[in-house]
């Protein structure tokens, strides 16, 4: 499921790294030298609020757009049937980077991971993240990729809960409960928005649309989902769901205590877009088939502070398939 996070984000460590120092920023404007000013200055406390407590991902808006067909109008119904199934997601990609007007060669990537997903009655649902997979051919982005999977997320087990609508909450490791490390649990976070498919509560027909808008925190920043779901066919054994799906990153100063000191990464623009269907089994907790086309967009500032920044703009283009078995 290495999709949700995106190859762009995967690339800013080295980004830091390879940017090279340049000439000093101009100098800030002199202070005029006044000596009742400078007096009531030092008078002046200096204090630095902490940034305000959000919980994320926050829903903002789960809204029916279109009912659909007036015929055959029913509510759509998960019934996760006990037992664990391995849900895997195949990425093919081919990225490339731009650094300062220079484009680089594209870079394929095509990697397979996922999550054991394990229901019991009366428990949260229990994921396991499974080994990633590398396809061909065999990448330096794609090694550096699996490898942070294998560090940060491969093995480990997590709980989440989910309500009537498929909408998860309250998702974490069980080997950190408390999520003392925030960047795993952030990847995973985005990769249930991307593969969980909420329904609307109301009866609805083939045709009907639905839209549901999230913040969350996309690796390394914040960015608003808006993805619109529409009920394509419907049989007895599940459904066909059409999504819509877009990420914005607005401007915005990166903050990450993995960064190395004195660095600095402004986000001018971020620019997701998912666009495909899901086959869906309501028995199931994520989809069983399906494709997603996938173009993403970055573009960032990044340098240490007091150099010259170097412009740099990320590109993914690609799909995501879904596929599913049982699993023990």
């Amino acid at each position: 499921m290495r999709q949700m996070r995106g190859i762009s984000s995967l690339v800013i460590t080295s980004l830091i790294t390879s940017t090279a120092c340049g000439s000093k920023t101009d100098a800030p404007h002199k202070v005029r030298d006044d000596a009742a000013i400078q007096r009531r200055t030092e008078d002046l406390p200096l204090t630095h609020f902490p940034d305000p407590v959000v919980i994320l991902p926050k829903q903002e808006v789960f809204e029916l757009l279109e009912q659909g067909a007036t015929t055959d109008r029913a509510p759509l119904l998960y019934a996760h049937a006990a037992g664990t199934t391995e849900h895997r997601f195949a990425t093919t990609l081919a990225t490339r980077q731009q650094s300062d007007a220079v484009w680089s060669k594209p870079d394929a990537v095509a990697i397979t991971d996922g999550f054991a997903v394990t229901v019991a009655p009366g428990a949260p649902i229990a994921l396991r993240a499974l080994p990633a997979e590398l396809g061909k051919p065999t990448t330096d982005t794609s090694l550096a990729y699996v490898k942070k999977w294998h560090d940060d997320v491969e093995g480990r087990r997590l709980t989440m809960k989910l309500d009537p609508r498929n909408t998860f909450s309250d998702p974490s490791f069980v080997d950190d409960p408390t999520s003392q490390r925030k960047a795993p649990l952030d990847d995973v976070t985005q990769r249930l928005l991307v593969t969980l498919v909420p329904i609307p509560a109301e009866p609805v027909g083939i045709g009907a649309k639905w839209r549901v808008v999230t913040i969350l925190k996309h690796h390394p920043a914040l960015v608003k989902q808006t993805a619109t779901y529409q009920l394509v066919a419907r049989t007895p054994a599940g459904w066909r769901i059409a999504v819509e799906l877009q990420r914005i990153g607005e401007e915005q100063l990166v903050k990450d205590p993995t960064l190395p000191p004195g660095t600095a990464i402004q986000l001018i623009a971020l620019l997701r877009r998912y666009v495909g269907t899901w086959e869906i089994d309501p028995t199931k907790v994520f989809p069983i088939g399906g494709k997603l086309d996938v173009e993403s967009r970055m573009h960032l500032r990044v340098g240490q502070i007091g150099s010259k920044f170097s412009e740099q703009i990320l590109e993914d283009t690609g799909t995501i398939t879904a596929t599913s078995n049982p699993g023990g």
